[in-house]
């Protein structure tokens, strides 16, 4: 399997600047290198902070015909591969409107497959954006069942009881996911304090591993099973006055034990290409 992550800062409320960026940045791939599936941050062309529905409305879009989901096509049908990448979503519904911190999963021909709408949300989302109905997965024939997951779904319910029992990582575990995919807007913490940027952070690192423990204890119960766990972070964030940890990391877990395939640094913007 060969999976990639884009991890890079965009540039807050300029869209189609960010979106111009993350295809040149993707040019030098081509259908040639075969690769599985691309992975970028959640929100990936909007940046992350909204403080209400108003801040949020002029660049929340439709599920089907929106920028980032024709983005996403067009990448998907370039690249002959799977695409996932977040964004906010607008639905009308009897005359009402929601809106959701969503993702869109497009496959190698151009179909939107799957939207998943963020189930757990931070303090940052609950401005704007309305709870999706639950964690989800989705059985793609050439990669296997496929569960997703958008940043703090990574938590228990607004950070409350033990973070460590990760109700996300359970409902992957206990449906045999095979491949997760997780868009991320994850910043640093004081464990970060002095490393460089060119360091990627492990204490980023440790937290998503901490949160997969249902995940790494499935394993052990069943020897030759594998699950493949992509995080797409971000980096950068001045303009928003945060500091994402970056970090992208692509995880193998098997036999109880997860090993770190790949991983970009705290602040490099980064194509990550990892063959498994």
């Amino acid at each position: 399997m060969k999976v990639s992550c884009l991890q890079f800062d965009p540039k807050h409320g300029q869209p189609k600047q960010n979106m111009a960026k993350a295809t040149q940045m993707l040019a030098h791939l081509s259908e040639d290198d075969k690769l599985d599936v691309l992975v970028l941050p959640e929100l990936g062309f909007t940046g992350y902070t909204f403080k209400d529905r108003e801040q949020i409305r002029p660049f929340a879009e439709d599920g089907e015909t929106g920028e980032t989901v024709q983005w996403a096509k067009a990448q998907a049908i370039r690249l002959k591969t799977f695409v996932l990448v977040g964004y906010p979503r607008i639905v009308v519904e009897d005359g009402k409107e929601k809106f959701y911190n969503a993702a869109c999963f497009v496959g190698p021909t151009g179909e939107l497959l799957f939207t998943y709408h963020r189930h757990l949300l931070s303090k940052n989302d609950e401005g704007w954006a309305d709870q999706g109905d639950g964690f989800k997965y989705l059985d793609v024939p050439s990669l296997g069942r496929v569960g997703f997951g958008i940043s703090l779904d990574l938590s228990t319910h607004q950070l409350e009881a033990n973070r460590w029992m990760c109700d996300f990582t359970r409902f992957q575990a206990d449906s045999g996911s095979q491949l997760i995919l997780c868009p991320m807007a994850w910043t640093r913490t004081e464990l970060d304090e002095g490393l460089e940027e060119e360091d990627p952070s492990f204490g980023t690192v440790k937290a998503w591993g901490q949160r997969l423990r249902p995940v790494i204890d499935s394993t052990r119960e069943v020897p030759d099973k594998t699950v493949i766990v992509v995080f797409a972070n971000r980096t950068g964030g001045k303009q928003e006055n945060l500091s994402f940890s970056g970090t992208s990391t692509v995880l193998s877990i098997t036999g109880g034990m997860g090993s770190i395939m790949d991983a970009v640094s705290l602040g490099r913007e980064q194509v990550l290409y990892c063959e498994l």
